[in-house]
């Protein structure tokens, strides 16, 4: 879904912080003053633009490139203006550890900057898809890190949110290298109400009739990610309503984030074992645990992160 058309102004949340949602499902809006105290951890982009190192993170579906396309394209003439420069490169399309020497580390961007006397915005998107070809990443960007001029250096990272959770050496590292304060990890949330608005008249569709059918049907959680409220939308300009059935309409939009959206992991083959209709029954199976545990959240921690963590954490 190409969310830069409709100009949404995105939220993020300190991993592991609080924030609220709606009983429809939608974030409660931070800049509206009844609900600013219920969003403490709650920030935009720009109020966080000025850390050394981002880690962005987000579920799949949830628009983290497009929030990041568009925060880079926001912050871009500002830094050329302040004399800075910036470097985007797209992890799924390095194949190998030679190509991401090539793509960034010996890059001229790379070497212009070193020489220079100014400062440098990298940013580096789907960080889980070039796990998939260099394991060692982590090791890789720490060692040549610890050669630069960090000082100068503004790094941001995008990743999926369970893909971060076995990369926490990496974030320690990070914090070793630069001060823990100015090193934050944030999570990209769902979408307000008025951000559904903006999207259905855009699409000239009424957006009281389309939000009343959205909470008519319960289908708030999915119209707050814009994966499924692009279904939403679809299936309502076509039928000019939404399906009154809850379970063939969540089925068809659980069914839209079981299956693999991302190109570059069907091109290689990185797609995993599972069916999309495998892949829901272990989500629904994960759904029940968390109801029946009163949980809101289950980490599935491996022996090697348990060996290196020395604590195992539950939701």
């Amino acid at each position: 879904m190409d969310q830069n058309m409709y100009r949404w102004k995105r939220f993020w949340c300190q991993w592991e912080g609080k924030y609220r949602l709606t009983d429809d499902g939608f974030l409660y809006d931070p800049e509206s003053e009844p609900f600013r105290d219920m969003c403490p951890d709650v920030v935009s982009f720009q109020s966080i633009s000025n850390n050394h190192c981002l880690i962005l993170l987000g579920e799949p579906g949830i628009g983290k490139t497009s929030a990041l396309n568009e925060e880079v394209k926001t912050i871009d003439s500002g830094i050329e203006i302040s004399g800075g420069r910036t470097l985007r490169i797209d992890l799924n399309s390095v194949s190998a550890s030679s190509d991401l020497s090539e793509k960034l580390f010996e890059s001229q961007a790379i070497r212009d900057w070193i020489e220079g006397d100014y400062p440098l915005h990298i940013f580096l998107d789907s960080l889980d898809e070039c796990l998939l070809r260099i394991d060692n990443f982590s090791a890789i960007l720490i060692a040549r890190l610890k050669h630069y001029p960090i000082s100068r250096l503004y790094l941001r990272i995008a990743c999926r949110t369970a893909d971060w959770q076995r990369l926490r050496i990496l974030e320690r590292e990070l914090k070793n290298l630069w001060d823990k304060d100015i090193v934050g990890v944030f999570e990209l949330l769902p979408l307000r109400r008025r951000d559904v608005s903006t999207a259905a008249k855009t699409r000239a569709i009424d957006p009281d009739v389309f939000l009343n059918e959205i909470v008519d049907r319960d289908a708030g959680p999915l119209a707050a990610r814009p994966i499924t409220l692009k279904f939403l939308l679809d299936t309502y300009s076509k039928d000019k309503k939404i399906p009154y059935g809850k379970i063939a309409l969540y089925y068809e939009g659980c069914q839209l984030l079981c299956k693999e959206p991302n190109e570059y992991r069907k091109e290689s083959g990185h797609t995993g074992r599972l069916s999309w209709d495998q892949r829901i029954i272990v989500a629904a199976r994960i759904a029940a645990m968390t109801i029946f545990s009163k949980k809101d959240v289950i980490i599935y921690v491996d022996n090697a992160s348990i060996k290196n963590n020395g604590t195992c954490l539950a939701g």
